[in-house]
């Protein structure tokens, strides 16, 4: 049993945590009641898009346009398990190395050691499940037509529209899988220990959103999209996780300096690569002469609809990350106690 003795003890003041948690309440409400609606939304479109995805896989299969859905299942279960050895590592193992650096508030009863050693290994987890997944879409995808421009690619999601039945890449097929098999990894975590969390909701429709976005990308053939919006996300969850981290330890100035590169790659990724290649481009899709386009011109709103949720959560958040750096700006914190980063996805 792990005792608070191992951990150093902060040496700042309550009124961090107090005007942390002040700030962060408000916020938790309304996106949770917002998530409320998503899901409704969400679990309303499900019956929708399954219909259509029947009509889709005979169109596609029309076009001799086939898919190995033993092979798929393969690769979402090595997703789901690579996401649970993970978890498990990280927790077991790795985590060790990480609390003869954590800090703990000895005032602070609402934050048992176990808990915090618990959170810093789920965001070990997360740091190294964006980073692996990033590194690969990366190495996979760098000289083709899926990886955006932003970050030195030729993606061109409307030139890709008109492609639209084609066979699409085997290796992109496969980061999708392995991702959707991570996402019902993290749909199943939140649901059997999330349910405490003040975001609840809002984790579970990022989720659940996530995975019908990877699901229609599968069906449809849209890899070329579903893939550049995969790299965009995990890039951010990179830092993301690693500040939550930073920000249990005592490495206050490297919190502080991979914040600020979280915010900047935060909105350069999620917001304006996401909205300029991808968002937009699709949007000027929707009234292309293209067959497939017009044939299931419904489907592709939906996942219009989908994306733009997504991107709302991102500016939403995007908002959330720039706020408590300003505050910390204007009343002169340190990064050492924002518990509401913890509320960003």
């Amino acid at each position: 049993m792990l005792s608070s003795s191992l951990l150093p003890a902060c040496p700042k003041c309550r009124c961090c945590r107090l005007t942390a948690r002040k700030l962060s309440t408000p916020a938790n409400f309304k996106i949770e009641k917002a998530s409320q609606v998503s899901l409704v939304l969400l679990a309303a479109s499900v019956p929708f898009i399954a219909r259509y995805l029947h009509s889709v896989n005979l169109y596609v299969s029309n076009e001799e346009v086939s898919s190995d859905w033993i092979s798929s299942f393969i690769w979402v279960t090595s997703g789901t398990i690579l996401s649970f050895y993970l978890q498990y590592v990280t927790k077991a193992q790795l985590v060790k190395y990480i609390i003869p650096h954590l800090r703990i508030h000895h005032d602070k009863p609402s934050d048992p050691v176990i808990e915090k050693i618990e959170k810093v290994a789920d965001n070990l987890r997360g740091f190294l499940i964006d980073l692996l997944i990033f590194s690969i879409s990366s190495m996979i995808t760098i000289n083709s037509e899926s990886y955006p421009v932003g970050f030195g690619g030729s993606l061109n999601v409307l030139n890709s529209l008109t492609k639209i039945p084609s066979a699409s890449s085997f290796r992109s097929r496969i980061i999708l899988l392995v991702v959707l098999g991570h996402y019902f990894e993290r749909t199943w975590f939140e649901i059997s220990q999330g349910r405490k969390s003040p975001i609840f909701l809002t984790k579970l429709a990022h989720h659940l959103l996530t995975i019908l976005l990877i699901t229609a990308c599968l069906a449809t053939g849209y890899t070329r999209l579903g893939v550049p919006v995969i790299l965009t996300h995990t890039l951010t969850g990179i830092f993301l996780c690693l500040s939550r981290l930073l920000n249990e330890t005592i490495f206050t100035d490297m919190h502080a300096l991979n914040y600020m590169l979280l915010i900047v790659t935060w909105f350069y990724s999620r917001v304006w690569v996401f909205l300029v290649e991808i968002i937009i481009p699709l949007a000027k899709g929707l009234v292309t002469d293209s067959e497939f386009v017009q044939q299931f011109w419904s489907l592709h709103m939906i996942l219009f609809v989908f994306l733009l949720m997504l991107f709302s959560f991102d500016i939403y958040w995007g908002t959330q990350l720039a706020v408590i750096g300003i505050e910390r700006k204007i009343i002169r914190l340190q990064f050492e106690d924002f518990p509401q980063i913890s509320n960003i996805k």
